[in-house]
């Protein structure tokens, strides 16, 4: 009797133990991210298969739009609160703003520990700050024009494959009474998004490069062809009526939403717009951006989208590299990313990837400008300082509504980065 007592009590024990272990492995990890609306979709199942891959690890996560996860972070990760783990701009605007104030882990000795060698080197290097890598991951996206190939078959017209073609179609449709290229700038970045999209069909990436980040030497004013682009986008509402009159007045998804509903008869958009144009009911094509300067080899805007950063208050930063191993490295995670509308900044096996025609068209476009060119370039605008990108936003929209000319821009642009510069002094 007493000997089944006994076994009873450290079987008991043994259970007590166990219970107290289990619960002591359990981690929670805070993450915040921008996967919202029908990116969830690729989101939630991407978190569950972790989870389930890694039972002793939740994830508790926050879906920010952009604005509203800055403006968290700004506040939650100066006080030592905020995520574990976030999902942000790698930008020296955003990131660069937070290696500057030591709020984020450098992850150079997880590179060769974790064997994250398979990110590619070109956004490795875009999400690294003085050469040292502060983010991985992140989505491959490249801005072009979603056309309507229907219609261009309809009107006879050439695919916007040059800048002449492109040109004749959107007058040949302004000519008709259409709207040229659909657009909305209401929120201000999609105004930067065009005019960076024109800038690099016009001025060689490392010009851009050289006036944009905060370690360049020039500015805007040295630099002759960066006005004569911010001219040219100009003209297109003013000169050429390219874009709606209201253009400015229009939500960014506003006008998205009436692309996709067949409105318009061409649309410069990214990589991350393919989910609203192929559930639409009209043939929508895609091709790479022209070249307006035909000397310049094939080239732009694109690059990462945002990227995995770790906060420097993590105590759980074994978990969250796991995390960061699954999310970004893994072949099932990415296989989910992919058939979700995501180019993944890895190479992986992609014979699990179902596709859409319209991301074939964006992954051709990505691999033609990254082997035939100069390949893809900088977000304009919002690479330098936060500070540089609201002067940016304010003079684009002065620009569009024809309140300053691209001079007078590039004179407040000059200035803003001048300053930008002497603050990191």
């Amino acid at each position: 009797m007493k000997q089944r007592v006994w076994l009873a009590l450290v079987l008991i024990l043994v259970i007590c133990v166990t219970s107290t272990l289990a619960q002591e492995d359990q981690v929670t990890l805070t993450v915040w991210h921008q996967f919202v609306d029908e990116d969830l979709e690729a989101w939630e199942p991407v978190k569950a298969a972790f989870e389930a891959a890694n039972p002793n690890i939740t994830i508790e996560d926050t879906a920010f739009n952009f604005e509203d996860l800055l403006d968290a972070l700004t506040v939650a990760l100066p006080a030592g609160e905020g995520p574990d783990v976030f999902y942000l701009d790698a930008s020296s605007a955003f990131l660069g703003n937070l290696v500057e104030s030591d709020l984020v882990v450098d992850l150079s000795p997880y590179l060769d520990e974790r064997g994250w060698d398979a990110m590619f080197p070109w956004a490795l290097e875009k999400t690294s700050v003085g050469g040292v890598p502060y983010g991985v991951g992140g989505f491959t996206e490249i801005i072009g024009v979603y056309y309507r190939a229907d219609l261009f078959e309809e009107m006879g017209l050439d695919a916007p494959t040059s800048w002449d073609a492109m040109a004749a179609a959107a007058d040949r449709a302004v000519e008709e009474g259409m709207i040229a290229f659909n657009f909305g700038g209401l929120e201000g970045w999609p105004i930067g998004q065009l005019c960076g999209t024109i800038m690099h069909s016009m001025v060689a990436i490392d010009t851009i490069g050289d006036i944009e980040l905060l370690e360049g030497e020039s500015t805007y004013n040295d630099h002759p062809q960066t006005v004569d682009a911010l001219a040219e986008c100009q003209s297109w509402i003013t000169e050429r009526g390219w874009l709606p009159d209201d253009a400015v007045a229009v939500s960014y998804f506003d006008a998205q939403n009436d692309s996709a509903n067949g409105e318009g008869l061409m649309r410069v958009d990214g990589t991350w717009a393919v989910p609203a144009y192929e559930d639409s009911e009209f043939d929508i094509d895609f091709a790479v951006f022209p070249m307006k300067n035909a000397e310049l080899a094939p080239q732009a805007e694109g690059g990462l989208s945002s990227t995995w950063i770790i906060s420097n208050q993590t105590t759980e930063l074994d978990a969250v590299l796991d995390l960061l191993d699954f999310v970004v490295f893994s072949d099932e995670a990415n296989t989910i990313w992919m058939n979700n509308g995501f180019i993944p900044a890895v190479n992986f096996d992609t014979s699990g990837v179902e596709t859409s025609p319209l991301l074939v068209a964006n992954l051709e476009g990505i691999d033609y400008v990254s082997t035939e060119g100069n390949g893809l370039g900088f977000w304009v605008f919002f690479i330098t300082d936060p500070a540089v990108t609201d002067e940016a936003l304010n003079g684009l929209g002065g620009l569009m509504l024809d309140a300053i000319d691209a001079e007078q821009l590039a004179d407040i642009l000059s200035a803003a980065i001048e300053l930008a510069r002497e603050d990191r002094q």
